[in-house]
């Protein structure tokens, strides 16, 4: 580079000039963690090790349901900014509310450790359920653990039509087989669209 007060002579670099580029708005390159968190993948993400922390942290001052209650409200705060950051790198903006609900979904139910009347051990029931539940009791019997689910088993959770459309139609018809025999009414939007019938929404629908 040519110093000042110094003869240029032709082909000298005068000064040079910071270009700022842009980052591309490319989604692509993100896609494959943002869905190993969306899936909790225990491969790619710590997404439950995470939760087991908040827990054991959330034990130190609340008891029972109230501490896994805890742990999830923490996680449902850390893991959409985590993915919101992923996104960023991108430079892709999105609502977070849009994030905020998926990951609401994905941690809306908890593990029946100790279960009491109709709570079996082993089952996943919202927390409105247990706290129903031992609303009728006069101890706290019931032992929950928090739990956080990827996407695709959240929305398996459905009528067995949406179950087989995470391409997972082997599982959940055995599932469903082995399940012994359930009634699947056709009442939901969901499966109701499948089959290509109206569905329970709009202005003139029954409520």
């Amino acid at each position: 580079m040519t110093r000042s007060g110094s003869i240029a002579a032709k082909g000298d670099v005068l000064g040079t000039v910071d270009l700022a580029v842009p980052k591309t708005a490319d989604i692509v390159q993100g896609l494959p963690k943002i869905n190993s968190m969306f899936e909790v993948a225990k491969q790619a993400t710590n997404i439950e090790g995470r939760l087991d922390e908040l827990w054991e942290d959330a034990k130190k001052q609340y008891r029972g349901v109230e501490a896994a209650k805890m742990a999830i409200r923490a996680l449902q705060m850390e893991l959409p900014a985590e993915i919101q950051s992923v996104y960023r790198e991108q430079g892709v903006s999105i609502n977070a509310k849009h994030i905020e609900l998926v990951v609401r979904q994905m941690t809306n139910k908890c593990l029946v450790v100790q279960g009491a009347g109709l709570l079996k051990p082993g089952s996943l029931v919202s927390y409105l359920d247990v706290e129903a539940a031992q609303a009728l009791m006069t101890s706290d019997s019931i032992v929950v653990r928090p739990v956080v689910r990827g996407i695709t088993r959240v929305g398996m959770d459905n009528h067995v039509l949406v179950g087989m459309g995470f391409r997972e139609v082997d599982n959940v018809l055995l599932a469903d087989l082995v399940g012994g025999p359930a009634l699947h009414p056709l009442s939901g939007i969901k499966e109701n669209l499948m089959i290509g019938k109206a569905i329970s929404a709009g202005t003139n629908a029954s409520t």
